[in-house]
């Protein structure tokens, strides 16, 4: 949107890009040179792993950093977005009902 609507050069790329295929199963050499690209623009970078969705970017990253630190907890901000799946899509916040004890919180859709 920062190129305002339908840019031509954005429209014609996209174009290009359609026309050699839009479906691969696999890493395809366009997206190794952005993120190559990516890597050199982003000092920090040094891996990446694109993602069709914020949720599956998400799940990628709780699978990651759970077999890293063999952690199974993660922790959320109340009032943030974390996507759509289940393991990220329930609060334990309050109100609790009475009888509920603070070791096991019930979960909250």
């Amino acid at each position: 949107m920062i190129l305002g609507h339908s840019p031509p050069a954005v429209i014609n790329a996209v174009s290009r890009a359609i026309a050699e295929g839009q479906l691969f199963a696999a890493q395809h050499l366009a997206e190794l040179e952005l993120a190559e690209s990516l890597k050199r623009l982003i000092p920090c970078a040094d891996l990446v792993r694109f993602s069709l969705s914020g949720s599956e970017a998400v799940h990628a990253t709780l699978r990651l950093a759970r077999a890293f630190t063999g952690r199974p907890k993660l922790v959320k901000f109340k009032g943030h977005y974390h996507g759509w799946f289940d393991e990220v899509s329930f609060s334990v916040s309050l109100p609790e009902p009475e009888d509920a004890r603070e070791s096991q919180p019930r979960p909250v859709p």
